[in-house]
């Protein structure tokens, strides 16, 4: 890791598991590394817990810590306006009859010292597919929400007051995972006290979900470190029945994940020791961000499909139709319209205004040699994912 990277994980350690900063933090602490720390926590979704850290332990100087203190009081105002808007939409379905579910950040931030330090870019709650329509129109109706899009396993929509919410009536799309244990989710839940309709996972699906949740992101185009902390929270803040949470996880085929992640938690937040799978491992997750990156994508649709270079470029081109239909979700069900559906694509990135993605997709795919293919082939094959 660089030096930076440490700085982070000790700044995270600091405010989120009560670590003290040692002596050699203040020493390391130049205007360079607090750029490198502040962009590192942009990426992983860790500015909260930066800027609070710099605050309380009085890290800077005054016009960076005012910088620093309003950063603070955003995160705090946006994490009481979902709260609010979470509050409203559960009101209504259980003014409507309607079993819901929140999930993610909404569930597990009250688990952290103070709830904003766990950043979300939406509220995510689940409801049964055949109650989804409903929930639309309920929502649109009588909170004046705006529809946006359908996914494949959610419907995007928008609050008057500009929080994004994803209303899922799938936790993951058919085929990412070797299991279908979340498809009987319903049946692992309590209901809320002082409630009828909206509901919790138990303990083990939760921990399940959580876990799931980062192994598709795992075998798309990885995840951050705020998946890391929330794991090390879920061990050690919450009272649990170990047999339970491995009961789900080897029905689940996620065993094994869990444990090399959780060991990867170990050596970031309690200093155990590490080796070079493990290192190669870190690298990698720094590299990707909170929701993955561009290079770890590319590397591992190159290894699942034993694709060259050239290769690449050719199935980038004329993309595979099950690809495609995560594009434009319609396909799925009118597959003759494949030609079209990929001269939409092509005309799509023609006149794309902004060609700085595509750019960075070329420059990638060049910078992975035969080594660093390798390398994340001895990470994947060794999580039987």
């Amino acid at each position: 890791m660089e030096i930076a990277e440490k700085m982070l994980l000790k700044l995270v350690r600091s405010q989120v598991f009560d670590y003290e900063l040692d002596k050699d933090f203040k020493n390391n602490l130049t205007t360079e590394n607090i750029e490198k720390i502040w962009n590192l926590s942009g990426m992983h979704s860790l500015a909260s817990v930066v800027s609070s850290a710099f605050v309380d332990n009085n890290l800077c100087t005054d016009v960076i810590k005012t910088f620093f203190s309003t950063e603070v009081y955003r995160f705090m105002c946006e994490s009481e306006r979902q709260d609010y808007e979470l509050k409203k939409i559960c009101d209504v379905l259980n003014n409507s009859n309607i079993f819901h579910i929140p999930l993610k950040g909404s569930v597990i931030k009250k688990l952290y010292p103070q709830s904003w330090m766990r950043t979300s870019c939406d509220i995510d709650i689940l409801v049964h597919e055949n109650e989804l329509e409903r929930t639309v129109n309920l929502l649109e109706n009588e909170l004046s929400y705006t529809y946006e899009s359908k996914g494949l396993h959610d419907i995007s929509m928008l609050t008057p007051s500009n929080v994004h919410v994803e209303l899922h009536y799938l936790l993951i799309e058919e085929n990412r995972l070797k299991s279908n244990i979340l498809q009987d989710v319903w049946s692992y839940v309590t209901v809320v006290p002082d409630s009828k309709y909206t509901m919790l996972m138990t303990d083990e699906m939760f921990y399940f979900y959580h876990i799931a949740h980062m192994a598709k992101h795992f075998k798309s185009n990885g995840f951050g470190i705020r998946h890391l902390i929330d794991l090390w929270i879920l061990n050690h803040k919450i009272e649990f029945e170990r047999n339970k949470r491995e009961h789900l996880l080897k029905k689940g085929n996620l065993l094994k994940f869990e444990q090399a992640v959780y060991h990867l938690c170990e050596v970031l937040f309690d200093d155990a020791t590490s080796d070079d799978k493990t290192d190669m491992f870190i690298d990698y997750i720094f590299n990707s961000g909170t929701y993955g990156s561009l290079y770890n994508d590319i590397a591992l649709k190159r290894m699942n499909d034993r694709k060259s270079k050239l290769v690449y470029y050719f199935n980038r081109i004329f993309m595979p139709c099950r690809e495609l239909i995560i594009l434009y979700p319609s396909l799925k069900s009118k597959q003759w319209l494949y030609p079209y559906y990929l001269l939409r694509r092509w005309l799509r990135i023609l006149f794309y205004k902004n060609h700085k993605r595509l750019v960075a997709e070329l420059q990638s795919n060049s910078a992975l040699n035969g080594r660093k293919m390798k390398i994340f082939e001895e990470i994947y094959n060794s999580l039987d994912l």
